[in-house]
């Protein structure tokens, strides 16, 4: 009897010229209003800078550095640097996948604590 050999799929990756690479701190999104996906908005976290600053003028006319008042609009910032829409089938893929390369790198840096809720 002659053994059918396996079928393959080779898949090649391109980069689009305009790729960009950036940090990510979380993420925050959910189910799509229309409950086609999942839309994922992975932003990084930074110290708010002053929306403004209101600095004082001396009896001599000039400003002062530093002798004014900042205007802030919040203590956090919260960049969204790319949003992503996908199925639930993908989400959980992804999920999965991003999860075991995590465990992978604390195993490899000897993080006991591993971060697992199982």
């Amino acid at each position: 009897m002659i053994k059918k050999q396996p079928k393959s799929l080779s898949i090649v990756y391109e980069k689009k010229a305009d790729v960009q690479t950036f940090p990510v701190s979380g993420a925050y999104g959910g189910p799509t209003p229309d409950n086609m996906g999942i839309a994922t908005h992975f932003f990084i976290e930074f110290a708010a800078i002053p929306h403004s600053t209101q600095l004082t003028i001396g009896s001599d006319n000039k400003f002062h550095p530093n002798s004014g008042e900042d205007i802030k609009r919040g203590d956090v910032v919260r960049q969204v640097q790319a949003t992503a829409f996908m199925s639930p089938e993908a989400a959980i893929v992804i999920g999965e996948w991003l999860i075991k390369n995590a465990k992978e790198l604390q195993k490899r840096r000897g993080d006991a604590s591993g971060g697992s809720n199982e």
